[in-house]
This record gives structure tokens, C-alpha cells and sequence, in this order.
């Protein structure tokens, strides 16, 4: 039988200690608006499409709300019949929430935001604005502009003219060809969070003279620059590269006790889905992961992988697994989910080639499951000036949370 669950009830349930998932079931354009803070979103006519890879344990707790309760009430009664047997409606909703005197948080991946912008304060992350990297690149001067974004992304919108696409920790196995060549590394992404994020994952690496760019694109839109499409995404990494980015990730491990896990220990998780909450993300670039993933593994690159956190890991307590062909980038991404406090956070031994060497098979294409690492929400770039300046004034107060 369906239960509903008050708000005060809600309150008291501390997610980061309790195994429990907080999902709202209205559309995307709702939840941007306004939700509960910590919240994943599933929309109620994807909920029988999404489900199991947000929350694969049928039998943990799930309280869904939406703005009055009516659609999460059937929302409910959808996940009873697909089997789950712990779930909850928030009666009265988001209404019911605001009339006890609770606030909501507005915009997409909060949480993930508000920590790339606790980075750039405590590790002071070095950034130049958009004037000042024009007048640089005007000059001629020895430098590079490394776009993070996705390629699908970078396409749509454009880039800064003469920059070079490596998106996410990507970037970690390609920087040391690029080092000696240029006396300054300007990085960005559409805004700030990824841009942030690789800037101080390079400094971490021992790269000097890293800066990212300051509100990235939209920075360098609303200072009156244009953007260029078709930029280049650079040459094959070499082996000195690739290398380095091994020995930055060994010292990661070292530093950090990031969990390592074994095939059989991953197979072991798959094979008993109600004794866990298993999250298994595949790190390497699309086309990577399009032509050989193990089976049930979601495509998610690192940098992708940190800002949107909260769109794939519904239940804190998860036991997160990273994956790639080597575990440089598996690492990385390992060490940020660490630094973002989930506690179960594991990357697999070997990786992609571990796997088939025990003779296990790979999976191929995208089998039509929710994997839009690349534009899932509508960039505020696109819709005029007054849209960016709002959204980076937004993502600036994130400090204060």
C-alpha cells in the first residue's frame, strides 16, 4: 500500500547517513525552478525508463514529491508495480514544504556547483577574465586554450577561436604534450564548475601556470567576443603523457586510500542487487564507450561525472565504481567524488582490460538508456545576455550554501 510521509518527517531524515533516495518526479523546467535541496530528478513519464539505474536497490526507502503530491502519489504506485517496496510520497509536496518555512534551491546540479565554487575559494584557483586572455591571445603569447566541455557540446555552441577540445580528466593524460610548448594554460567550460574543477585537478598534477578561464564561454560572450565552431581536438596523447598521468594517479591513490575493486568483487555486487546500491560509471570518452562497455555500466567522463553527480547518484551511501581502459581517469574522477564526501567510492582493478581478460564480454552502443553527458539541460548562453548574467550571478552565491 502506497504511504505518504510529512514534511516534518522528511526533515529528520538525514540522506548522507540513512540509505535513502529523495526523488522529484516533475519535469526538468520545474525542478530547475525550485526543489529540495539534495534531490535527483526523474521525471514521472521517465521514472519506468530511469529508475533502476538511479536507485537499483528495489527495496531502500524512496520518497518522491512533486509540487502537491498528486503526481508523486501515482509516481508511488508506478514504483510499486515495477516491485519496489519501500516508497513514499511527500504529502502536499514542494507546497506543503514552503508553507512550513522550508526553503528550495533553484537551478540544475546544485550540490555539484556549490562545491566547484568551495574549490575555487579554498584552493584560490587562479582565473583570468575574458579581457585579459583577448588581449593575450591579440599579443600573440605563448599560450593554450583547452575546452573541457564535451565534443557534442563544443560543436553545438562554439569555443574560444584558436582553442583545442580535451574534455574532463581527458586532459590529465594529454597535458604533459602541451606543457613545454606554451608558457600558460588557460582551461574552460560553458560556465565555471568543470573549468574549475580541471584547472585545480592540473595544478594538483604539478602544472605550472594553470588558470581557468573566469565564467568561461559566457564570459567570453558577455564580454562581446565571438565564438569559433569546429575547433581542433589536438593530436593522439603521447606515451611521456599517458605516463604522467599514471604516475599522478598512483600518487592520488597513495595520498587519498581510494578503494581499488576486483571483477569478481564488482561481479559479486551485480550478482546480489538487493544487499547493495551499486553505481557503475565508464569514464572514457563517448565514442570509447560506444565500441566496448561492460554490460549495465553508465557512460558518464569524468568531468561530466563531478557536475553532474546528483543526476546519476540518487543514494549517497551507493557503492560508487568508476571504470576506463586504464585507471588514470577512473582515479581522478574516483579522488573528486571523494573530496565531495561519498563514502563507498571504488575504482576497478584493470579496468576495461581486466574484464575481458577473464574472458567476460563488452557490451556496444548506448542501448537507448538516459546517457546525455553532453546536453541534458539548455545552456543559458542560448538564451541571451540577460539569461548568462543571471545564471553566473547564481552559481557565484553557490559559496554561501
Amino acid at each position: 500500500m502506497t504511504s505518504k510521509i510529512s514534511v516534518d518527517s522528511l526533515k529528520h531524515i538525514d540522506r548522507k547517513q540513512r540509505i535513502c533516495a529523495l526523488i522529484d518526479v516533475r519535469e526538468k523546467s520545474e525542478f530547475a525552478r525550485g526543489q529540495i535541496i539534495g534531490a535527483t530528478n526523474i521525471p514521472r513519464h521517465q521514472l519506468e525508463f530511469s529508475i533502476l539505474q538511479k536507485v537499483p536497490n528495489k527495496d531502500i526507502q524512496i520518497v518522491l514529491y512533486d509540487d502537491d503530491g498528486s503526481r508523486a502519489l501515482l509516481a508511488a504506485r508506478t514504483l510499486e508495480e515495477l516491485g519496489y517496496t519501500n516508497v513514499f510520497y511527500l504529502e502536499g509536496g514542494v507546497n506543503a514544504w514552503l508553507e512550513n518555512g522550508n526553503s528550495l534551491v533553484e537551478g540544475v546540479n546544485r550540490p555539484c556547483k556549490a562545491f566547484g565554487e568551495k574549490v575555487a575559494v579554498n584552493e584560490k584557483v587562479p582565473q583570468i577574465p575574458a579581457e585579459e586572455l583577448k588581449k593575450r591571445l591579440n599579443r600573440n603569447e605563448r599560450l593554450i586554450v583547452i575546452e573541457v566541455r564535451p565534443p557534442g557540446e563544443v560543436r553545438r555552441s562554439g569555443s574560444i577561436p584558436g582553442s583545442v577540445n580535451i574534455q574532463g580528466f581527458d586532459l590529465v593524460g594529454r597535458i604533459s604534450d602541451y606543457i613545454d610548448k606554451y608558457d600558460k594554460i588557460i582551461v574552460t567550460c560553458a560556465g565555471r564548475t568543470r573549468g574549475i574543477i580541471s584547472a585545480q585537478t592540473l595544478i594538483k598534477m604539478g602544472v605550472k601556470q594553470v588558470y581557468d578561464l573566469e565564467d568561461g564561454i559566457m564570459g567570453w560572450l558577455l564580454a562581446g567576443f565571438e565564438l569559433e565552431k569546429g575547433i581542433s581536438q589536438g593530436p593522439r596523447p603521447s606515451q611521456k603523457a599517458r605516463k604522467a598521468a599514471e604516475l599522478f594517479a598512483l600518487r592520488l591513490y597513495k595520498e587519498n586510500e581510494i578503494s581499488f575493486i576486483s571483477v569478481t568483487e564488482l561481479q559479486s555486487l551485480q550478482q546480489n542487487p538487493q544487499g547493495n546500491i551499486l553505481y557503475l560509471f565508464d569514464v572514457r570518452a563517448r565514442d570509447e564507450y560506444e565500441a566496448g562497455h561492460i554490460p549495465a555500466s553508465v557512460a558518464l567522463p569524468g568531468g561530466q561525472a563531478v557536475q553532474r553527480a546528483d543526476d546519476f547518484v540518487a543514494v549517497w551511501q551507493g557503492d560508487i565504481v568508476f571504470v576506463s581502459n586504464n585507471f588514470a581517469r577512473a582515479m581522478i574522477t574516483a579522488y573528486w567524488y571523494r573530496q565531495m564526501g561519498f563514502p563507498n567510492v571504488h575504482v576497478l582493478s584493470g579496468g576495461i582490460g581486466a574484464w575481458t581478460g577473464y574472458g567476460l564480454e563488452l557490451e556496444t552502443g548506448l542501448k537507448g538508456i538516459e546517457r546525455e553527458p553532453e546536453d541534458v539541460y539548455p545552456k543559458p548562453y542560448e538564451r541571451g545576455r540577460e539569461a548568462m548574467e543571471r545564471y553566473l550571478s547564481w552559481e557565484k552565491k553557490l559559496i554561501n550554501t
